[in-house]
């Protein structure tokens, strides 16, 4: 659950602590103390929550400074090939060509993917491909895909 989901849930909780208080009278001053309780549960809880979140982004953050200073060595583009051992190479490779189709194509990341997915992995593929191919992907409207083909081939 995100920081704002526990929050609201344990207001709610000593919101019918309060509710429950107002129907017995007799127990009014318990029932405001456990809503009291439970409240600055919550906060606490949630407050917890969203520094873990907030370290966890910063560390995403961290990683993918690291991997840009990588590439930036080899250099970037549509045309470089990073050369990275491992496992993750597909992977990263996915990502830099989604990423310079974002930029080169000026289209969002998921069309992007939906390119890079569906067999034109790079500019070659793309510039023999025809318009009516583009259109067929999920996402990529014909005019689109004009503007995607036109900009590869001049």
């Amino acid at each position: 659950m995100k920081f704002t989901q526990i929050l609201i849930l344990f207001a709610i909780l000593g919101c019918v602590a309060v509710a429950l208080s107002m129907l017995f009278p007799g127990v009014f001053i318990w029932a405001c103390a456990i809503a009291f309780i439970v409240f600055m549960l919550g906060v606490a809880l949630s407050f917890e929550i969203f520094f873990k979140e907030r370290k966890e982004r910063a560390k995403i953050m961290k990683e993918g400074d690291e991997l840009e200073a990588k590439y930036a060595q080899v250099g970037e583009g549509p045309y470089t090939t990073p050369k990275i051992d491992g496992e993750d190479y597909r992977v990263e490779l996915r990502n830099i060509r989604v990423n310079s189709y974002v930029k080169y194509f000026n289209i969002d990341a998921r069309r992007a993917a939906v390119l890079y997915d569906n067999g034109f992995d790079n500019l070659s593929k793309i510039s023999k491909a025809e318009a009516a191919d583009l259109a067929k992907l999920d996402g990529i409207n014909p005019t689109m895909a004009k503007k995607i083909i036109e900009q590869v081939r001049d």
